[in-house]
C-alpha cells in the first residue's frame, strides 16, 4: 500500500517532520501490535456452535465459519498488519533522515536500539 512512497524515502526524496514522524511511527507500532493481538483472538474463534439442524440453521452457520474463517479475516487481518508496518518503515525511514541534525530523532532511535543497519535491513529492496 504504501511502496511508493517507502522507495520515495529510501531514495532520500520524501521525509515527513521528525516530531510528526516519531509521534507517527509509535501510533502505528501501536495499531500493528493491537491488529495481531486481534489476528491471534481471531485464529481461535470456535466454529460456530448453537445452531440447530435446520437447513436454514446450517447455511446460517456455514456462512459464520466462512465469514469468520481463516480465509476471510484472518487475510483481512494480514492485508491491515503489513499497511501498518509499511507504514511504521516509512515514518522510521523519516526518523533516520534527521537523525544527525535532531536531537529527538536521534535519541528515539537510540531509545527503540535501531542503528542504520537494522534500518537498512527493513527497507524496500
Amino acid at each position: 500500500m504504501f511502496e511508493k512512497h517507502l522507495a520515495d524515502a529510501t531514495d532520500g526524496t520524501l521525509w515527513l517532520d521528525p516530531s510528526g514522524a516519531i509521534k507517527g511511527r509509535d501510533a502505528a507500532e501501536e495499531w500493528v501490535s493491537a491488529l495481531s493481538g486481534l489476528r491471534a483472538t481471531a485464529r481461535d474463534i470456535p466454529r460456530s456452535k448453537g445452531f440447530s439442524d435446520l437447513p436454514s440453521a446450517t447455511q446460517l452457520a456455514g456462512k459464520f465459519d466462512r465469514l469468520a474463517g481463516d480465509e476471510v479475516l484472518i487475510g483481512r487481518l494480514n492485508d491491515f498488519i503489513e499497511a501498518g508496518q509499511e507504514l511504521s518503515d516509512l515514518f522510521l525511514l523519516s526518523i533516520q533522515k534527521f537523525e544527525d541534525t535532531d536531537e529527538s530523532a536521534a535519541r528515539y532511535l537510540q531509545e527503540h536500539r535501531l542503528d542504520r543497519a537494522s534500518i537498512a535491513a527493513r527497507a524496500p529492496r
